[in-house]
């Protein structure tokens, strides 16, 4: 991995925030703006980041969480979530892990192979033999009739959702994997887990069908791309239970969400995420607003603002090139900060040595091709800049140089950090201050939700059917328990 790595945007979240203080800031490795093609996305992947902004309850990250997860290369979900192993070292999927499976895979190139059965008893999937009618409407929103199996889809989800989150840390909040959940006390005075689950599912369900009715009452069209999406969903889901020794791929449903739910509830689920998510994404980019609205919206909420990163800073953003010239790791164990001095003298005469080739042809466009030449850093290859650069991201040094009140377009010279020496070019002031671009993204989130909510009045759930029998929540045998510790190595 390169020495200048990306650090965490103090915008808005405490915990990174003490996550960076505690690490020390470095210099960004910025991705070139033709680098940041889209990845291609396994369809539940697609359903997800586009989900995330609904989920709702303590376990409202996880759309978003996976779906980064995915655009990044990286699996969908940590293997530790998907298998757990039995005492006699039998790998088995957890209901996670089927769950995932079913619905697209897990991205990235890792796959786990299961004993799944070719069959799956219409009595026995999802774990108990509750029988309940799935066709039952229970509930209406709009035009919109939630059936039972359309709720203990939208029912479950939320339970994954929090064993994706907070898994790890379920025995203090008084989760027993084990036992029942309509037997044990949730976090939420006077709800029982299970009743947890059912509130955070109908609050689901209201946000994402208020905005459906306002989507159709408007007259939207969902995207061509998402409306092949939905229709290729169930002959993807057939071609992969098949795959994995599946009757079908509403056998496979069955199995994660129980078998009252049909392939028809779950595509009534993945049609409404689609359509209000891509809706939502259509209100946003027609949120109108003026300067003056920030400045009212800053001065009423400052306090609030600035104990989550967004603080006013009367000074524009940079562009910089450097040149990062890296002492020799002269023992192999990739920390330099254990060098000898004559190393570090070393590395700072090579970039004395290149600043002064720079100043026999002062261009900017000989610096590029000096960066693409010399440079350690990951961006060598687009001439070492940084485009956009803010006060604070970078390492105090590079921070300083950058934002000296003096600065002009050409300045050059070298300064030092943990990671080396770095000759440095400053290429111009931007127009742009990033904490007003912060400030902006957390005012159009307030319109959009200020938007939600009024669709939630215009258009309120009403229930037809108090408490409806659900198939409840598989419990683990106390052997399988344990994937709950696997957890807590996972990422965050």
């Amino acid at each position: 991995m390169d020495e200048e790595k990306k650090v965490e945007e103090l915008s808005g979240k405490e915990a990174a925030t003490e996550e960076v203080q505690a690490e020390g800031k470095k210099p960004l490795e910025l991705e070139p703006a033709e680098k940041k093609a889209k990845k291609s996305l396994p369809l539940w992947g697609k359903i997800l980041i586009a989900a995330g902004a609904f989920l709702v309850g303590v376990g409202a990250v996880l759309g978003g969480w996976i779906g980064a997860r995915i655009v990044s290369g990286q699996p969908a979900l940590p293997e530790q979530l998907l298998v757990t192993t039995a005492e006699d070292g039998e790998q088995k999927p957890t209901l996670l892990g089927k769950l995932f499976a079913a619905l697209g895979g897990n991205g990235g190139e890792t796959s786990q192979e299961t004993d799944t059965p070719a069959t799956v008893p219409a009595d026995t999937v999802g774990g108990d033999s509750t029988e309940v009618d799935g066709s039952i409407v229970v509930a209406r929103c709009g035009t919109h009739a939630l059936t039972a199996g359309q709720l203990q889809v939208y029912y479950r989800m939320q339970y994954f959702n929090f064993m994706n989150q907070y898994g790890a840390y379920a025995e203090f909040f008084g989760m027993d994997v084990t036992k029942p959940l309509d037997e044990q006390d949730s976090i939420m005075e006077g709800y029982t887990w299970d009743a947890y689950f059912r509130a955070a599912a109908m609050e689901q369900y209201g946000q994402i069908q208020a905005v459906c009715q306002m989507a159709r009452a408007a007259g939207f069209v969902l995207p061509a791309e998402m409306a092949q999406g939905l229709e290729e969903l169930p002959a993807d889901l057939d071609e992969d239970a098949v795959g994995m020794g599946y009757a079908s791929g509403e056998a496979y449903i069955k199995e994660i969400f129980g078998s009252a739910v049909t392939m028809e509830d779950y595509l009534a689920f993945a049609e409404s995420y689609y359509t209000a998510t891509a809706y939502q994404d259509q209100m946003y980019n027609d949120l109108e607003y003026t300067d003056e609205d920030l400045d009212a919206y800053y001065a009423t909420n400052e306090a609030e603002l600035n104990a989550n990163g967004i603080v006013k800073q009367d000074v524009n953003d940079v562009t910089v090139r450097h040149i990062l010239i890296r002492p020799e790791d002269t023992d192999g164990d990739g920390d330099i900060s254990n060098e000898a001095d004559t190393v570090w003298a070393a590395a700072k005469a090579e970039a004395e040595r290149i600043l002064n080739e720079y100043l026999a042809d002062p261009t900017e466009e000989n610096f590029s091709n000096l960066a693409a030449q010399y440079s350690a850093d990951g961006n060598a290859a687009q001439g070492g800049i940084y485009e956009g650069v803010y006060p604070g991201q970078m390492v105090e040094t590079f921070n300083d140089w950058s934002f000296d009140a003096n600065r002009r377009p050409g300045d050059t010279g070298i300064v030092e950090t943990q990671f080396g020496y770095h000759v440095m070019y400053f290429v111009r002031a931007e127009e742009t201050q990033h904490w007003r671009l912060d400030l902006e993204d957390a005012y159009q989130e307030v319109l959009l939700q200020g938007i939600i909510e009024e669709a939630m009045e215009a258009y309120p759930v009403e229930t037809l059917v108090e408490n409806p029998v659900l198939q409840p929540i598989p419990v683990e045998s106390a052997e399988d328990s344990g994937a709950a510790d696997e957890l807590q190595t996972t990422e965050p």
